[in-house]
């Protein structure tokens, strides 16, 4: 959880934690979302569906996603 918080803190330049929802945030955007996306896929090594990527909206739930793919 920890590197997934500070991947979005620097993604998106903000201070956040494990319960905060991705669209909290001033700089959160729908581009912003899939970029974040792309680069979770590059961090991780995996790959996201897009039903995955549009039904994601807080950090738990990345984190969820994340645990899911064993990464």
């Amino acid at each position: 959880m920890d590197k997934l918080i500070q991947i979005v803190k620097e993604f998106f330049k903000v201070d956040i934690d494990e319960n905060s929802k991705l669209g909290d945030f001033e700089k959160w955007d729908s581009l912003g979302h899939l970029n974040l996306f792309m680069k979770l896929e590059s961090e991780y090594n995996t790959k996201f569906e897009i039903d995955e990527i549009m039904n994601t909206k807080s950090i738990k739930d990345i984190y969820k996603l994340l645990e899911a793919k064993n990464v």
